[in-house]
């Protein structure tokens, strides 16, 4: 069974990883004592990946999980080189990603990129 965090002897991950270059991630960000082995389990996997793999993770604030969600922002923006937040139709200078039909304010997304060395 995975926990996540726990890699290292014993903790293989599958042979196909070093093809990966997308990771999803939906509803993951609800307890602040899993930020960090979340955190540390994505690392792993990206590390594992295609050169520029990528993570998306999203999270729905409504919620109410919000320490959480601040302890996962802080954490991914010490830990990955890039992290920008996905957010609105594109209006205001982010990238967009909602559908008109499934726009909610309290869903936030983040595309994560490139783990910073030593990190």
């Amino acid at each position: 069974e995975h926990e996540w965090g726990r890699i290292g002897p014993g903790i293989i991950l599958p042979s196909c990883m070093d093809r990966a270059d997308l990771v999803l991630a939906a509803d993951t960000i609800y307890d602040v004592d899993l930020v960090e082995p979340f955190v540390s389990s994505l690392k792993t996997v990206l590390n594992a990946g295609r050169p520029g793999a990528t993570a998306v993770c999203v999270y729905d604030e409504s919620i109410g999980r919000h320490a959480a969600y601040r302890a996962f922002e802080a954490l991914v923006r010490e830990t990955f080189e890039t992290v920008e937040e996905l957010n609105g139709d594109g209006g205001d200078g982010s990238r967009a990603w909602r559908d008109d039909e499934l726009d909610s304010d309290s869903v936030r997304a983040f595309l994560i990129r490139g783990p910073l060395p030593g990190r």
